[in-house]
């Protein structure tokens, strides 16, 4: 048996290169988008999911201080960010720690750059936020989930939803 224990550390990669700086890093949060139904034949209003379909995707990175990378991350354009993570597991029938990788993937573009502060001998506090519209998960090399918003791609442990949806349109 494994037991997932904690994050090590993580590099951050901007189309390929690795990212300098010290970074603290909040990923989207994944909330469906939902229409509510209600009336006869249902007792009550259900918020129901519509297949595939999520509320806008928003990721943050933090800066303790500004940093030439972040310029990179400026440009009005759509840019693959990588978050590459070890994790640390414990293998409880040899007591042995296995490191597995956790990879998050972004196409993203900057919607807000907070300039943060200055204070003699304190960190600036910059931070970015994105619009994420690609999201992709991986764990120990194993597909979590890849949302595609402008490709119809609602992909959960290889089993994509939005499927049948592309056919439906003529995609």
């Amino acid at each position: 048996m494994t037991v997932t224990q904690k994050n090590i550390n993580y590099e951050i990669y901007l189309e390929g290169g690795r990212m300098v700086g010290t970074v603290d890093v909040t990923h989207p949060n994944v909330q469906a988008m939902t229409q509510e139904l209600k009336g006869a034949g249902i007792a009550g209003p259900v918020d129901s999911p519509v297949l595939g379909h999520v509320q806008d995707l928003s990721g943050t990175i933090n800066f303790r201080t500004i940093t030439g990378d972040l310029r990179e991350l400026l440009v009005q354009q759509y840019q693959n960010i990588e978050f590459w993570g070890a994790v640390q597991t414990l293998d409880t029938g040899t007591g042995e720690y296995v490191v597995k990788q956790h990879k998050i993937i972004w196409r993203a573009m900057i919607k807000n750059d907070t300039l943060g502060n200055f204070n003699v001998g304190e960190l600036q506090g910059r931070g970015l936020e994105f619009t994420v519209i690609y999201l992709k998960e991986m764990f120990d090399n194993k597909l979590v989930r890849e949302i595609d918003k402008l490709n119809y791609i609602y992909n959960v442990g290889g089993k994509d939803f939005l499927q049948q949806v592309r056919s439906a349109v003529g995609l």
